[in-house]
């Protein structure tokens, strides 16, 4: 006979006490993770907008003419 034998009422526990901490209005763990989500996007975003060139549709921000670096 196989006996199977298994810890899903820990991980249960444990996922179901993670998710009570990120509710929680001021607690550390919703800002570490509210923290890690800003710095993530604002990465993101710098690399969209000053590198990449490009606006929140994946369009071209804006173009120099020859006229534009002339002025220069």
């Amino acid at each position: 006979m196989l006996k199977i034998t298994s810890n899903l009422q820990a991980v249960t526990a444990d996922l179901t006490g993670r998710l009570k901490a990120i509710q929680e209005p001021n607690g550390e763990v919703r800002d570490q993770m509210l923290r890690t989500i800003a710095l993530d996007t604002v990465a993101q975003m710098k690399q969209r907008i000053h590198v990449d060139g490009l606006n929140s549709k994946g369009t071209p921000i804006g173009e120099y003419t020859n006229r534009s670096e002339e002025r220069r």
